[in-house]
């Protein structure tokens, strides 16, 4: 391992995924379907971790927000909750 390696706040330039699949005994056809296969998958990946922070960013839902059930007894609260499962 070199001292270079690893390094953090290294802007250090990524293969592209056709870069990495050129060395493979494929076709020509079968790695551009390759490409388009992981490419998808790169996509969903970004697209999912866009909505899970949108979602983190949220309020809270009120199920979990106690003031919904402030007025009512504990066991009101309960049959409420009890209701929900």
């Amino acid at each position: 391992m070199s001292n270079d390696e690893g390094k953090p706040g290294e802007d250090t330039q990524e293969p592209s995924i056709e870069e990495l699949l050129k060395d493979l005994p494929l076709k020509e056809e079968q790695k551009e379907l390759l490409v388009k296969l992981i490419s998808g998958v790169a996509a969903n990946l970004q697209e999912i971790h866009t909505r899970l922070d949108g979602l983190e960013k949220q309020p809270a839902p009120a199920a979990d927000n106690p003031d919904i059930y402030s007025g009512l007894s504990p066991d009101q609260k309960y049959q409420v909750l009890l209701a929900k499962a």
